[in-house]
């Protein structure tokens, strides 16, 4: 490409990937090569791999977003945007919980009195898990097929105590 614009004297401007021999990772350049007379080549080199990164997870995000507008059963669009969380921005899982009437309380752990107390403070409604995708698939298991609110993380956020909350430790959370 050098060459070519030394030659012609016109500017030259392509994409070329790259991989940076100190660490093996893989980038994405956008070089321009531009014939300074009488007998030069200035070339500029710029790293534009986030935006294509950034770019592609919008073009994903917004596949996502028209596949929900489509006709299909509530449960399956739900596990259809846990899947999609985890497949765009490569999260280690993804849950949705929605608040709903008490249901299970008979035989739920956060319901039971242990040592004078229990969790559940109203068993009127709670927030069942209807979808899960990444390392944790069941929406089933004992600990948060129901949460109280005000119970861990997801229990204080939907009661107002925690206003967002963002972890790469969710096991120490």
């Amino acid at each position: 490409d050098m060459t070519s614009c030394y030659e012609t004297h016109h500017t030259i401007q392509r994409e070329m990937p790259y991989t940076l021999r100190s660490t093996g990772e893989e980038k994405i350049f956008f070089v321009s090569y531009v014939y300074v007379p009488p007998d030069l080549v200035m070339v500029h080199t710029q790293d534009i791999t986030e935006q294509r990164q950034i770019n592609t997870r919008l073009e994903r995000l917004n596949q996502l977003n028209d596949s929900l507008f489509r006709p299909g059963i509530l449960g399956e669009k739900l596990k259809r945007i846990t899947a999609g969380i985890v497949d765009i921005f490569d999260a280690d899982f993804a849950r949705i919980w929605i608040a709903e009437t008490g249901d299970l309380c008979e035989q739920c752990v956060h319901a039971r009195v242990v040592e004078d107390r229990h969790f559940c403070q109203n068993r009127d409604q709670c927030l069942h898990l209807v979808a899960s995708s990444g390392r944790y698939t069941h929406i089933n298991g004992k600990m948060h097929q129901r949460v109280p609110f005000g119970c861990y993380k997801i229990g204080q956020i939907a009661t107002g105590k925690e206003s967002k909350f963002l972890t790469n430790d969710v096991t120490h959370d």
